[in-house]
């Protein structure tokens, strides 16, 4: 019995300088070598997505790009993004903040929307099309409570899981990301400077660039910008104009007109330009779109 004991002690003692060698002091903070990268998800200018295996579990692994973010100032936000739980927000499982870092989440098998809009083109109906919406907003609704902003809420951040269900990905990071010692040019689609910071410009809102400052009204801004990629099947925002136009004429009071290509309702259409009002207090609350949205006709 106490051979056995004395075996057991060691196996524990032994166990335990194991976790000490793989987790440092914050317990979410893991070794690289516990992750197994697999097949390549997808690659943005930030860094590159990889399915991964992770305590025998598929998860995904997103690889920022060295020198996008301090890792001290992205564990201090990482520690917030743990706290958020709610079935429309991905699940932060772990990090690991030597560079190149890796967040590890979990894996949503059908990738992101803006792929999965493309290639159903035609093959969606209007009440699926709700419920997307629907469930990005009451992931936004959560954020909202806790007083939290995304800051780059767009579909190409929205997740597509099994049995139709939709979780926004990636919040918080925005507030950290720096841009990479990158050249500038027009390969980047999504994100410009603007003074010290990028911005996904046709996702942000007109004072946003203006004053590089954010609120949870310009969350509700990007969302009608959002719902436009829903209805148009991942169309890219303002498409007949450059970064340069879309900057100037969205500040002067311009904004996108209901989508003609593909079927875009009155109700829905006029969900989007509730969320690009001008005054950021005339926008509604991530909340009152839930409701706005299951009042949506065809």
């Amino acid at each position: 019995m106490l051979v056995r004991r004395g075996r057991e002690e060691e196996a524990e003692s032994n166990q335990e300088r194991k976790i000490r060698q793989t987790v440092s002091a914050d317990p979410w903070e893991i070794n690289r070598s516990s992750i197994k990268l697999g097949r390549c998800l997808g690659e943005g200018f930030f860094g590159v997505v990889y399915e991964g295996l992770y305590n025998n579990t598929s998860v995904a692994v997103k690889t920022l790009r060295t020198g996008t973010m301090d890792p001290r100032d992205f564990l201090k936000e990482a520690q917030i993004m743990k706290t958020m739980e709610h079935p429309n927000l991905i699940q932060l499982l772990a990090v690991c903040t030597e560079e190149p870092i890796y967040i590890i989440t979990e894996l949503m098998k059908n990738g992101s929307l803006l792929d999965y809009l493309k290639v159903r083109v035609g093959r969606l109906r209007l009440n699926d099309q709700i419920e997307m919406a629907a469930q990005v907003a009451s992931g936004m609704a959560y954020l909202e409570m806790k007083k939290y902003i995304h800051r780059d809420l767009a579909a190409r951040n929205v997740l597509v899981g099994e049995n139709n269900v939709y979780k926004v990905a990636d919040f918080g990071l925005a507030r950290v990301l720096q841009a990479p010692q990158m050249p500038w040019n027009q390969t980047n689609l999504y994100y410009i400077p603007v003074g010290k910071a990028i911005f996904p410009l046709r996702w942000t809102a007109p004072e946003a660039i203006a004053n590089e400052k954010f609120t949870i009204k310009c969350d509700v801004w990007s969302f009608g910008i959002l719902l436009y990629e829903i209805m148009t099947f991942g169309q890219m925002p303002y498409p007949k104009m450059d970064n340069s136009q879309v900057k100037q004429r969205v500040a002067d009071g311009y904004r996108m007109p209901c989508p003609v290509d593909h079927y875009c309702s009155q109700d829905m259409y006029n969900i989007m330009l509730d969320c690009w009002k001008e005054n950021k207090n005339d926008r509604p609350t991530f909340e009152a779109l839930q409701m706005s949205l299951r009042n949506v006709r065809g």
